[in-house]
């Protein structure tokens, strides 16, 4: 046979076995194995928020709770529930009470301590908030650390991107709570008019108590 028809026959069938062998291993990928790994995207939020938190559950889910990253809640039929508006919240609720409108997020792998954190809360309002108003108490249940943050005053909602302000408040008020168990913290944080937040405070502090690790 002639020596280049022989070369070239041997080079195809190499080519063949070699793209057969890249094929099988290609198979064996499995997409899920990156699930651990999120891609870190800035958040009006929080320049520094990471999506932690969404581990396997290995828990059942109790009978009228829902879960929220590697905790389940007690369900508030009063909120609605929405597909979260940025890929670095874990929830989101829309909260309305006496035609005003607020809402819930959920975050976790926000930077710093819970200090700093409830700290940089108090700066986003105009005034430092008067301490008559502001409020901050810690319950322990489930094993799990809950400490609750209230502020209330003119809110200055902002473009932490543009660093500009984009409007000023009025009566308007921050309820939250840092959550910690054995794992990151997370951050529950109620924005809304004063009346709202106020009417949702007991409601807020059930839905938190409720928290169990999953």
């Amino acid at each position: 046979m002639n020596p280049k028809k022989t070369l070239l026959i041997f080079t195809i069938i190499v080519s063949i076995l070699f793209s057969l062998y890249i094929h099988k291993n290609e198979i064996k990928y499995d997409p899920k194995l990156t699930d651990a790994h999120h891609s870190f995207i800035d958040d009006s939020e929080h320049e520094n928020i990471k999506v932690l938190n969404q581990g396997k559950k290995n828990t059942p889910l109790k009978a009228g709770f829902e879960e929220i990253g590697r905790l389940q809640a007690e369900k508030v039929h009063d909120w609605l529930r929405q597909s979260p508006s940025s890929s670095m919240r874990l929830a989101q609720y829309a909260i309305t009470a006496f035609g005003d409108s607020g809402e819930l997020v959920v975050f976790s792998g926000i930077g710093g301590t819970p200090q700093s954190n409830i700290q940089r809360w108090s700066n986003q309002f105009k005034n430092t908030p008067d301490p008559n108003t502001s409020l901050n108490w810690d319950l322990k249940n489930n094993d799990l650390n809950k400490k609750f943050v209230y502020l209330e005053g003119t809110f200055i909602k902002s473009d932490m991107r543009k660093n500009r302000v984009l409007e000023e408040m009025e009566n308007y008020s921050l309820l939250a709570a840092i959550v910690t168990g054995s794992h990151e913290p997370y951050y529950f944080k109620m924005t809304g008019p004063t009346a709202l937040i106020k009417s949702q405070k007991n409601t807020f502090e059930s839905f938190i108590e409720s928290l169990i690790e999953i």
